[in-house]
């Protein structure tokens, strides 16, 4: 992405509010570009004025970075598994961890924030950073000419109430909400009664792809991001299991992103075996089993034909995903999921087809739907509007980012 879009987002950034400055909070910057590209790289990219708070283990090196939180919503000790971890006693104490290092974060970032009542400030808390929300909640009351903007990639559940309570009960007019999508801003505002914006998340790569008319066979399907049961990568792997045949023939390949520690993380050794076995039978399975900076992650991205998104629906039914909205900006058509939330983001007829939760006979059935026809599909992917594939970007995000700090703050009470 890069310079194209830097001086415009300058540009944007100056405009009306020259004298703002970005506070990102985001736990999640590690690495430059792919699945890990995260707001505050593109903000970054724009080169507006703005300090970044990350994670120790960034390995970004940038005098506006500061290396301040301890974990990422990645790291396993602070990620809930979707799996079981024991009996009552086990889960009790891997919970009571999690909140203490929870607590001990709010005290961190409550002292190591760096604050400036001589600039008004727009704070932006990313979903990975919202353990700390009750901190910057108590931050809005001591900068009130400041804006704070707690920022959703997926349903807060219950806690967003009680944030809501607490902002209305205290005065805070200065702090507001904003979501990834139309639909969770909706659920946002339903569930709070405050108004939600909408921020799209900025991707890295937006380019033009031709129609598949000079594709030669076969088609390559990606499974991409860390394989857990949540993304249904036990399902996958059934359905692969199913299209034996179809590999044997020649007709499909497949590359699935599977770090073996994930696996074993999330215990699918069972399946890891059996894809382990099904590699040595028959050709066409690519296991992509190192971890993938930024660069590789694209390139993996690029080296696909078409992406499979087999999410389960009790996970991601009020949750997004950035994999299929990469996928189509870089011209990949995608098979989803009935019912998971990301869909409903999507342009219509854009070469996407889906299939029922959990069913591995289904999907193996709708790849061979992709896979019987895959130019047209192709084709339709890549006749997404320029306006979509606008709204993904750096410049977009700044723009949203600036309407809403200089939107009328909101009187106590007052949601519309």
């Amino acid at each position: 992405m890069g310079a194209e879009f830097g001086h415009e987002a300058q540009q944007v950034m100056n405009s009306g509010t020259p004298s703002w400055r970005i506070i990102l909070l985001d736990h999640c910057l590690a690495r430059p570009g792919g699945h890990s590209f995260t707001l505050a790289q593109a903000a970054l990219e724009a080169d507006a004025n703005i300090l970044i708070y990350a994670n120790m283990a960034c390995e970004m090196e940038d005098p506006r970075i500061k290396k301040t939180f301890l974990f990422s919503d990645m790291h396993p000790d602070v990620r809930f598994p979707s799996v079981s971890i024991g009996g009552i006693a086990k889960r009790l104490g891997f919970y009571a961890r999690v909140l203490a290092r929870i607590l001990r974060a709010n005290f961190a970032f409550a002292s190591q924030i760096d604050c400036n009542k001589d600039a008004p400030t727009i704070w932006f808390a990313v979903n990975g950073s919202l353990r700390n929300v009750f901190a910057l909640l108590a931050k809005s009351w001591m900068f009130p000419r400041d804006v704070f903007i707690c920022y959703l990639l997926q349903d807060p559940g219950r806690s967003l109430k009680l944030i809501e309570l607490l902002r209305q009960r205290a005065g805070f007019n200065n702090f507001h909400f904003a979501a990834e999508t139309e639909e969770l801003a909706g659920l946002v505002t339903r569930m709070t009664g405050a108004r939600c914006r909408v921020a799209y998340f900025p991707c890295p790569s937006i380019q033009t792809k031709n129609d598949g008319s000079g594709h030669s066979p076969p088609p390559v399907a990606g499974f991409l991001g860390m394989p857990r049961r949540e993304k249904g990568f036990d399902i996958l792997v059934q359905a692969i299991k199913k299209l034996e045949p179809e590999l044997q023939s020649g007709a499909v390949r497949f590359r699935l992103q599977a770090p073996p520690a994930y696996l074993e993380l999330e215990r699918l050794n069972e399946e890891h075996k059996c894809l382990l076995k099904l590699k040595e039978e028959v050709a066409g399975i690519d296991l992509v089993e190192e971890e993938l900076d930024g660069h590789a992650y694209t390139a993996l991205l690029q080296s696909c034909d078409f992406l499979i998104i087999p999410y389960r629906v009790a996970s991601y039914a009020r949750r997004s995903s950035l994999v299929p909205i990469e996928g189509l900006l870089n011209g990949k058509p995608l098979i989803l999921t009935k019912g998971i939330m990301v869909t409903e983001s999507l342009p219509d007829d854009c070469g996407q087809l889906f299939f029922t939760d959990g069913d591995a006979a289904s999907l193996a059935e709708t790849i061979r739907t992709m896979i019987s026809d895959f130019s047209m599909y192709s084709a339709k992917c890549n006749s997404i509007s320029t306006e979509w594939k606008h709204r993904y970007s750096p410049e977009a995000f700044v723009e949203t980012l600036l309407a809403i700090a200089n939107s009328p703050i909101q009187a106590s009470g007052e949601h519309g």
